[in-house]
């Protein structure tokens, strides 16, 4: 019998290439406070900057090291979904309060 691949796995699929630049850090061993905060925001300033839509890089965030508030509106589901993928794989964020709302952009 030949050799089967085995499926991808369901994280495998789900690979951005919009934002699959998004850094996937461990953090130091016993960082202070300040260090963390400095490592997860710059890891969330890089994923901002390196995506391709303007409406993402709009969003305004706040995070004290361990969990991030993201506000802003976007136009539809699939990047309110883009932006909480790529920030959940940033070490160190433990929650996520999403203030996304997602409205049809007036022309």
């Amino acid at each position: 019998m030949a050799n089967q691949q085995s499926p991808v796995s369901s994280s495998e699929s789900l690979v951005l290439p919009e934002i699959e630049g998004a850094p996937v850090r461990q953090p130091p061993k016993t960082p202070d406070g300040a260090q963390r905060y400095r490592l997860v925001a710059d890891d969330i300033r890089m994923i901002f900057a390196r995506t391709s839509y303007p409406a993402i890089r709009r969003l305004q965030w706040e995070c004290d090291g361990e969990s991030l508030v993201l506000e802003g509106a976007l136009s539809s589901y699939y990047l309110k979904q883009l932006v909480r993928s790529a920030v959940f794989k940033i070490a160190g964020i433990r929650s996520v309060v999403d203030r996304i709302e997602v409205c049809q952009a007036t022309r």
